[in-house]
């Protein structure tokens, strides 16, 4: 049988603006009386998601005040 999936990944640039992030432990609690864990919530103004050539993805930091502007740019 052969594999569907290709052996490359295109790049990809997203650009992500006013994101929500909500992390919540949901993993067992050892001891069942012990207090529920707090989520931690991150908020994010600007992020770029990005796979290069190489198929690694990549977290990076805003590229200005409105994505539509910088991506005329690129």
């Amino acid at each position: 049988m052969e594999d569907e999936l290709g052996g490359e990944s295109p790049p990809v640039r997203v650009h992500l603006s006013n994101i929500a992030v909500t992390l919540k432990d949901d993993g067992p609690r050892i001891y069942p009386t012990a207090p529920q864990s707090v989520p931690a919530t991150f908020i994010l103004d600007q992020v770029l998601l990005e796979r290069a050539d190489d198929g690694i993805l990549r977290l990076k930091a805003g590229e200005g005040k409105c994505p539509r502007e910088n991506a005329a740019r690129l």
